[in-house]
């Protein structure tokens, strides 16, 4: 399944600052640096945030890439890369214009001691979000449950809170938005009842959530 790639660089503040300034001395093939738009943006957050402009180029779109602190400033990232002249990125034009930014001016500058970045896959499973456990639960329930009742039957939704239940008990960080796609587009499963199944996944992990804070007292 195709995702939006996440570029991150960690290392320490002055470094991070200094690694910023050093890509926009850098900048070629139709990249610059937005002063303009920094400034537009500049009261919404506490921590510095750059903008990067590319123009329309092969089958790079134009576009402009935010590089943010984090809060604590430990690290820098690629919080979003917003379109010029259409109204959305697909994966593939957004991932092309992350590659580029990373491969030309971030990575020459990472030394891998103070700083050390990472860019995520392009291509994901459902086992880059969930223990082999969980994948395993999840993928009998989309297997074996009726598709036009969901987790409502009882076998089915003993199955289906099972699946939650390790979820919760491994802290897999399987996001909404991904189980979604997942259901539809690895699963076929019919768009209303995908979503349905994500409202419920949702609700059930925060109730476990809320119930280990309350028995943690």
């Amino acid at each position: 399944m195709r995702v939006f790639q996440r570029l991150e660089v960690i290392g320490a503040g002055p470094d991070l600052m200094k690694l910023a300034s050093t890509i926009e001395k850098n900048l070629s093939n139709g990249w610059t640096r937005d002063l303009k738009r920094e400034e537009e943006v500049g009261g919404y957050g506490a921590a510095p945030q750059y903008c990067f402009a590319c123009d329309a180029a092969n089958n790079r779109r134009a576009a402009h890439l935010w590089l943010s602190f984090s809060r604590d400033r430990s690290n820098l990232r690629v919080g979003n890369i917003v379109p010029r002249a259409q109204s959305s990125l697909s994966y593939d034009e957004y991932n092309l214009i992350l590659n580029e930014f990373f491969h030309y001016f971030v990575e020459p500058e990472i030394d891998g001691v103070r700083l050390q970045a990472s860019l995520s896959k392009a291509d994901v499973t459902l086992e880059d979000f969930a223990s082999p456990k969980t994948a395993r639960l999840l993928r009998r329930f989309s297997e074996t449950a009726n598709r036009s009742s969901g987790s409502s039957h009882p076998s089915d939704r003993e199955l289906w809170e099972q699946f939650l239940i390790s979820a919760h008990l491994a802290s897999d960080r399987i996001y909404t938005d991904i189980l979604e796609r997942w259901l539809i587009e690895e699963e076929r499963w019919p768009l209303d009842a995908a979503s349905e199944l994500t409202i419920q996944y949702e609700r059930g992990r925060s109730l476990l959530k809320t119930y280990d804070e309350h028995t943690s007292r």
